[in-house]
């Protein structure tokens, strides 16, 4: 029995065209979380978990970086070091670069406040157990009905092109309050300690 190579190709295709057909259905918001709703609800909170470590690594970063240079300034303040212009280090381009981790620590404290939001809508409709419908009305959304409003992005203004308004009261994440606080002191302007 002889095999066609042309024929293999077309069934491999198939195979293939098949696999990402079942996979891309699985996916489906209406399919995936009334199929396997432990592994859907599992992914959400695993990836909300992941983006607020992921987010307050960035705000810790940036943070002792802005307070190494701000260490660094007074240091040279106390010395009364004036490095010349071809210097790496001098006092202008050390005040810049703080101003930069200040800025930097403002938004970076904002990403990991949106992370939390979204760690907490993905807790809240794990809760719910909801799902979207295929009658192609939205069920009710518990982020929604817990909050009062839904978090509203616009692609224009606002800090980095986005403007932002907070849903008034989503459950926090448990133990945040301090870093809320951190959060808060870098909007004003300063690294809290």
């Amino acid at each position: 029995m002889r095999i066609d190579p042309e024929r293999l190709v077309k069934l491999g295709l198939f195979a293939c065209l098949a696999l990402t057909f079942h996979k891309g259905f699985m996916k489906l918001p209406e399919v995936y979380p009334a199929l396997e709703p432990e592994r859907f609800y599992r992914g959400q909170v695993n990836d909300g978990e992941n983006v607020a470590i992921m987010k307050e690594r960035h705000f810790d970063i940036n943070y002792h970086t802005g307070k190494a240079i701000e260490l660094r300034l007074e240091e040279m303040r106390e010395r009364g070091e004036e490095p010349a212009d071809d210097e790496l280090v001098t006092r202008e381009r050390a005040e810049l670069a703080l101003l930069k981790a200040l800025t930097k620590d403002v938004r970076n404290a904002d990403y990991v406040l949106l992370a939390e939001e979204k760690l907490a809508r993905a807790r809240l409709r794990e809760a719910a157990r909801w799902r979207l419908t295929w009658s192609g009305e939205p069920a009710p959304d518990p982020v929604s009905e817990a909050s009062g409003e839904a978090r509203v992005r616009s692609g224009s203004g606002g800090f980095y092109g986005g403007a932002v308004g907070v849903a008034p009261t989503l459950p926090p994440a448990p133990g945040t309050a301090p870093l809320e606080t951190r959060f808060r002191d870098a909007a004003r302007g300063g690294n809290a300690p």
